[in-house]
């Protein structure tokens, strides 16, 4: 059991995206736009206690979202068939890398979980220049977060459009090409 919790975890999960895989994504790119500049633009028009109680919202959606992410990541590996797991562990990258999407994105909300708890425990305390800079990130961590459900659903698509695919020809074993996601 060992062996598998060290190949399967958050990290290395992680380290097996290649960093185009991660940087070039809309997720990415949008969370860069979104995060960062609605992180700055709040530091303009609102004062320190007013971010806490934001990242207290940030807390909340992030917290309610990991549980419906991890239930879906549980459906979906409960809904696989026998010879279907078969077929797909053919691929490249195997069962792993259908289901690696998803361990991203848990491990990316449990972070940013940490994030909005150091923020929110630490954020009166610490200097401006301290304060500031880390509200900017957690703006982008938590919009990285939410937009990453996007990728998982872009994910899900793919399999369900791999199955349809597998299904015409007769039989999941049957030799199809799997839906290429671009990005993940």
């Amino acid at each position: 059991m060992s062996t598998i919790r060290r190949e399967v975890g958050f990290w290395p999960t992680l380290f097996n995206f290649r960093l185009g895989e991660l940087l070039l994504q809309p997720e990415f790119f949008s969370s860069v736009i979104v995060g960062v500049g609605g992180g700055v633009g709040l530091l303009l028009i609102t004062e320190r206690t007013a971010r806490v109680t934001t990242a207290s919202d940030f807390l909340a959606i992030i917290g309610a979202l990991l549980g419906v992410v991890f239930a879906a990541f549980a459906l979906v590996i409960s809904l696989f068939s026998d010879s279907y797991l078969k077929w797909l562990n053919k691929a490249p990258q195997g069962v792993r890398g259908f289901l690696a999407p998803f361990m991203f994105t848990i491990g990316l909300q449990v972070g940013t979980i940490l994030l909005v708890v150091g923020y929110r425990a630490t954020a009166l305390e610490v200097p401006p220049k301290v304060e500031k800079p880390a509200w900017v990130f957690l703006c982008f961590a938590f919009t990285y977060s939410m937009l990453n459900i996007v990728a998982l659903a872009r994910a899900v698509l793919g399999h369900g459009i791999t199955r349809a695919r597998a299904a015409e020809i007769g039989e999941p074993d049957s030799p199809v090409r799997p839906f290429q996601q671009r990005g993940r």
